[in-house]
């Protein structure tokens, strides 16, 4: 990947903050899920990518615990 020129690294900042004061609830659902897959990977056995939950009797390749969740997961990624 090439390297931001620094006008083009300034508006994404700028809007990146933007965006983060706009959706705080986003931001903070998203840094949960986040520690919760950093955690899992550490520990043993996968998780669901949306909620975090523990897939031990699901696929070996399987990312979601439910339906609901991978469907939540798809719409989430729409908008």
């Amino acid at each position: 990947m090439t390297e931001l020129s620094d006008k083009a690294r300034e508006l994404k900042n700028a809007y990146l903050r933007e965006w983060r004061r706009r959706n705080p609830d986003k931001l903070k659902k998203h840094m949960v899920n986040y520690w919760e897959r950093k955690a899992a990977k550490e520990s043993d056995g996968p998780v669901c990518q949306e909620c975090g939950a523990r897939l031990e009797d699901k696929r070996p390749d399987a990312l979601f615990c439910s339906s609901a969740c991978r469907q939540k997961h798809y719409r989430q990624q729409q908008h």
